[in-house]
C-alpha cells in the first residue's frame, strides 16, 4: 500500500491518499449462514492493515442487482465451483471473457480466454492430460497473476457408498477448480459383482 501511495496521515487507523481513507464495499448474500462469519474474518484481517471495510448483507433480489446488473462493490463473497459439465465448466463460467455471463464475471484477459480455448479444443478430443496443463495454467493466471479470484473456504464432501461399489470417483460437485484429474472428466463408477 506504501507503494500506492496509501498511508495513514492522519492517525485514524486507516490508509488514505490524496486525504481520503481507503474504502471498500464487502456484500454478501446474507441468508447463507457461513458467509457472514467468513466474511467478518477477511473483514477483520484488512481492517487490521488500514483498510476501511463496509460490510453489506444482502438477500437475493439486491444482491443480484449489485453483483450481476450494477457491479457496485469492492470484494464480493460468494460460493462456486463445478455444478455441470466436465473440468473446463468452472474457468469458462468464471474466467472466459466470451462465456456472455454478467456481474463478476467481467474479466478481459487474451492470456486466459487462450488457455481456456486450447484447454477445450484438447479435452474435446479427449486428450485430457494436455488439457490438464493449460486448465492449471489458467487459474494459475487468474488467482495469482490477474488476483481475479481468491479462494477463503473449500467445502469437504463425503460421499457413502456400499461396500460392492469400486474405484468411485463422484462428479466434483462444487468443487472449486479443476483439481488436474487426467483419468477422467465426469464421475466414473465401476460396479463389481
Amino acid at each position: 500500500m506504501k507503494k500506492a501511495g496509501f498511508k495513514d496521515t492522519n492517525n485514524d487507523g486507516y490508509v488514505d491518499k490524496d486525504g481520503k481513507n481507503l474504502e471498500l464495499k464487502f456484500v454478501f448474500f446474507s441468508p447463507e449462514q457461513e458467509y457472514k462469519a467468513m466474511v467478518e474474518t477477511v473483514a477483520s484481517g484488512l481492517r487490521d492493515i488500514g483498510i476501511k471495510v463496509n460490510i453489506a448483507a444482502m438477500e437475493m433480489a439486491s444482491f443480484d442487482e449489485v453483483i450481476f446488473e450494477k457491479g457496485n462493490y469492492d470484494i464480493c463473497l460468494d460460493g462456486t465451483g463445478i455444478f455441470w459439465g466436465s473440468s473446463s465448466t468452472m474457468l469458462y463460467d468464471h474466467f472466459y471473457s466470451k462465456s456472455g455471463l454478467l456481474g463478476f464475471h467481467r474479466l478481459q484477459d487474451e492470456q486466459l480466454d487462450k488457455l481456456i480455448e486450447e484447454g477445450m479444443e484438447l479435452e474435446s478430443r479427449n486428450e485430457i492430460k494436455d488439457a490438464a496443463v493449460k486448465y492449471k495454467a489458467a487459474q494459475k493466471r487468474a488467482i495469482e497473476e490477474l488476483v481475479f479470484l481468491c479462494p477463503v473456504v473449500f467445502q469437504k464432501h463425503i460421499v457413502v457408498t456400499k461396500n460392492n461399489v469400486k474405484n468411485c470417483s463422484p462428479f466434483p460437485h462444487s468443487w472449486m477448480f479443476y483439481n488436474g484429474c487426467t483419468e477422467n472428466i465426469l464421475g466414473e463408477i465401476k460396479w463389481e459383482d
